[in-house]
């Protein structure tokens, strides 16, 4: 069996917006860039101390397409930025939804390939955390066969060698 990897410029990336709405009006916004945002949020999760409970999402092309469209965002958002790639927005103040509202849709205009313009997501962050557990599931179960598969080999390497193998 041949193995392809496929490199990180043919592979799907995603830019996200994730909200962690704080009070009084006050949502802390992490904008960055993921091949898989449903891993990407249990990580930022982790280190955030509020819920994030909303996340957007534009899907594009290429490693190098949503580093650009990652550090446009940044940049037009910089006059909100409280630290790293999080920046503070008032949802109360119609300038400041202003501006993440033409960010964001410049970061469209930005991801578009001929004339398609992808589309801002917005993802059910529970959705988003059982594709996580699913794909933990997963994966505890793929060991689990091989552990199985593993055993039925010995037993089989066993019986036609007469050596203990495990």
């Amino acid at each position: 069996a041949c193995i392809v990897r496929m490199s990180q410029h043919m592979k799907i990336w995603s830019v996200y917006i994730m909200a962690a709405p704080h009070s009084k009006g006050l949502t802390y916004f992490k904008v960055g860039r993921s091949s898989d945002v449903a891993k990407r949020l249990a990580g930022v999760q982790t280190g955030c101390p509020l819920p994030i409970t909303k996340v957007y999402i534009l899907t594009m092309w290429g490693n190098g397409h949503s580093q650009s469209v990652e550090a446009m965002m940044h940049n037009d958002l910089a006059a909100y930025r409280t630290q790293g790639e999080w920046f503070a927005f008032s949802t109360d103040d119609l300038a400041h939804k202003k501006v993440m509202n033409d960010a964001m849709r410049e970061a469209a205009m930005r991801a578009k390939v001929g004339e398609t313009i992808p589309k801002w997501r917005n993802v059910p962050v529970a959705e988003l955390k059982a594709a996580v557990s699913g794909q933990a599931a997963d994966m505890a179960n793929e060991r689990k066969v091989g552990r199985k598969s593993q055993a039925r080999k010995a037993v089989v390497l066993m019986a036609t060698t007469g050596r203990r193998i495990l």
